[in-house]
């Protein structure tokens, strides 16, 4: 018995302790380009964290041990990465730091309202890991590369900003709509079902209710 419950906390440690490094590589990361340059480690530290990314859910999935807690870290350490590399491309490349500055405040905005709908609902962070959101993580990836290997160039970053803003729309569309939190959403036509067999599920029972009321 105790032989399996350690068995359960290593599985459930090891995808989040993934999680975790993202989180203090983003650190090292931002540490690195405060100075205005980047390292020769800055792009090393920067695959390593999206490898990480990859792994740390296929592990979790793997393992059975997918939680509403792991999905909020997953998210929340999306934001930390991103969020430091910004920062980073603000005192590296602040010519595109400027070109791209109206996109990230507006981003910043719809994420943060995104969240907070989401708070206001279910008392959590929510991230729903939705297709949009994969396919803006790897565009995202892209995008950095493409910055920090080809100098000045940021069309890929400019569409997967546009995509954040998309996607944090939908987020916030799903979180109305859902009545109850579900940590992975692939769309906003998946939280119509949810709703749908809610309302099915509610309407049943209130039907049941009734029936044994006039019994």
């Amino acid at each position: 018995m105790y032989k399996n419950n350690w068995l359960r906390i290593a599985s459930y440690c090891v995808p989040m302790s993934l999680t975790l490094m993202r989180i203090i590589i983003a650190i090292l990361l931002l540490v690195d380009g405060l100075d205005g340059t980047a390292s020769q480690y800055f792009l090393t530290g920067f695959i390593l964290a999206w490898s990480f990314d990859i792994m740390d859910g296929f592990l979790a999935r793997k393992l059975k041990v997918t939680s509403a807690i792991g999905a909020i870290l997953d998210g929340l350490a999306d934001l930390t990465l991103y969020g430091c590399v910004t920062t980073c491309v603000f005192y590296i490349y602040p010519g595109i730091a400027s070109s791209l500055c109206s996109l990230v405040i507006i981003g910043i905005i719809a994420q943060l309202i995104h969240d907070a709908a989401g708070l206001l609902k279910f008392r959590k962070m929510v991230s729903y890991h939705s297709f949009l959101a994969k396919v803006i993580s790897v565009l995202a990836f892209l995008s950095v590369l493409e910055m920090f290997s080809f100098h000045h160039s940021y069309h890929l970053a400019q569409v997967a900003l546009v995509l954040w803003i998309i996607s944090n729309i939908e987020g916030l569309s799903m979180t109305l709509i859902l009545p109850i939190y579900v940590n992975n959403v692939a769309n906003i036509l998946v939280a119509f079902q949810y709703n749908r067999s809610a309302m099915i599920a509610l309407r049943s029972q209130a039907s049941c209710s009734q029936e044994k009321q006039t019994n």
